[in-house]
């Protein structure tokens, strides 16, 4: 009996972590290019091994859940903000923090910094052919002026990620390919870091298309995880019925063995 309660125990543990997964999916749903995550219990990998004759335990001490990330392509959403891209199809944009570090992220709802970079939100700067896009030199180059009382500023991004400021050229955006998205690791919602696993290279021009005025919106199905919220529920449940009606068989048990002794 003790071995069935770990055992309903060793089930539930899983469960848990997918309902953290989940929740971090739910929260998301409405953060601009989170990729949401799901996960995969290690013991369906061993009994595979084990089919074929490879090393391997489908009986386990303990049952690991890996996370891995679902790079389906989210819904696209017209802003009218010049500022916002969005890839159509495949790739990530680079970004740069102020420490020299470098990330790809779907997430193109862009801004310009204090110092006159484009940039993310959280101030990581967006990388070109010719390194970060500083906007507030196009500004000068292009004579215009800048002041808020003055002739406004015109962004123009190009399908291929060529981007303009009042027809001055500024840079090319950096769009990378990566052939094996499941070895990067995610370091935020949006956010991720390559691997030494990672298989990455820029597209070519005819390969990229982006969308100026456009942000790609969480792939986070809230319906979907309502769903599988409940059925972890469910199971979760079962689980501690199981707990608890051994518990009470062992202590009937004990109860017994008090009495017929």
């Amino acid at each position: 009996m003790v071995k069935e309660i770990y055992t309903a125990a060793l089930g539930m543990m899983p469960q848990m972590t997918r309902l953290e997964v989940i929740a971090n999916n739910m929260a998301n749903s409405a953060t601009t290019g989170f990729k949401r995550e799901d996960t995969f219990q290690r013991s369906l990998i061993d009994a595979v091994q084990n089919m074929h004759h490879n090393k391997g335990s489908v009986s386990q001490d303990d049952i690991v859940n890996s996370r891995h990330g679902d790079f389906s392509m989210g819904a696209t959403q017209s802003t009218g903000n010049a500022l916002d891209v969005a890839i159509d199809g495949t790739g990530f944009f680079m970004v740069r923090d102020k420490s020299g570090g470098e990330f790809l992220t779907r997430a193109g709802n862009f801004t310009v910094d204090d110092q006159g970079y484009l940039a993310t939100p959280d101030g990581k700067q967006v990388m070109a052919d010719n390194g970060p896009l500083l906007v507030r030199t196009a500004f000068e180059q292009s004579r215009t002026a800048v002041k808020e009382d003055e002739q406004p500023v015109g962004i123009r991004i190009e399908k291929n990620g060529e981007v303009f400021v009042n027809e001055f050229f500024l840079g090319q955006i950096t769009i990378m390919d990566v052939e094996n998205p499941q070895s990067l690791k995610r370091v935020s919602g949006t956010m991720f870091e390559t691997t030494d696993a990672t298989d990455m290279r820029r597209l070519n021009d005819d390969q990229v298309s982006v969308k100026q005025g456009f942000i790609e919106k969480s792939n986070v199905n809230i319906v979907s995880e309502i769903l599988n919220m409940i059925m972890i529920q469910k199971n979760f449940e079962m689980g501690q019925k199981v707990i608890t009606t051994n518990d009470d068989t062992i202590a009937k048990s004990i109860e017994l063995s008090r009495i017929s002794g």
